[in-house]
């Protein structure tokens, strides 16, 4: 044609158009989703409360000290974390939480004897509950409900109605590095602690 650019035809037709500027299309299923699809800062964070198919249930709420950090609620004498970092990963999970995928809900098949479900809390009033699946090799989000409780905070109230807009309706797969956390079970996470000798 001769000319560089972004060259441009209707399937029914034989005109072209040279477009303006360059068309740089992503392959990337997430380049084309509204992401990030959720961001709670673990700063806003008041609970956080993972419940799995085992019957465990993993609550992570701020430290009373005000420090900044997170604690696992229900920690037992002689008992120490696998990893410090376990709780500040949990109350980040939805920070900037970017979906690689999309499918519509009802065409994504959430096992009841499988799915995690979880409740995140944040302190102005925003409620999200989502339920978490692993389906044919894949990780599987969707949210149940996002709600705002009793709060007065227009914010929150704005924020639920944008995040209920965008999810409802639809599963999202996510990444590993997404779900990792959110995965772990009580005895992935606590251990007995070893006796000062």
């Amino acid at each position: 044609i001769g000319e560089g650019g972004a060259y441009l035809r209707l399937a029914d037709r034989n005109q072209v158009w040279l477009a303006s500027g360059n068309l740089i299309a992503s392959s990337e299923a997430k380049d084309w989703l509204n992401n990030p699809v959720v961001d709670i800062p673990r700063q806003r964070l008041r609970q956080a409360e993972v419940r799995h198919p085992n019957g465990d249930t993993l609550v992570v709420t701020p430290s009373s000290n005000g420090d900044g950090k997170f604690m696992l609620e229900g920690m037992a004498e002689g008992e120490k974390l696998v990893s410090e970092y376990y709780p500040s990963d949990i109350a980040r999970a939805f920070e900037k939480f970017e979906v690689h995928g999309a499918r519509k809900r009802d065409n994504v098949s959430f096992p009841s004897d499988a799915t995690i479900k979880g409740r995140y809390r944040t302190i102005d009033g925003l409620e999200i509950e989502f339920e978490l699946a692993t389906i044919d090799g894949r990780d599987w989000l969707r949210f149940s409900a996002v709600t705002t409780g009793n709060t007065q905070s227009a914010e929150a109230m704005s924020e639920a109605k944008r995040i209920g807009a965008n999810t409802a309706g639809w599963a999202f797969r996510i990444p590993e590095f997404e779900s990792i956390h959110l995965k772990k079970t009580r005895d992935q996470v606590v251990e007995k602690a070893k006796p000062q000798s």
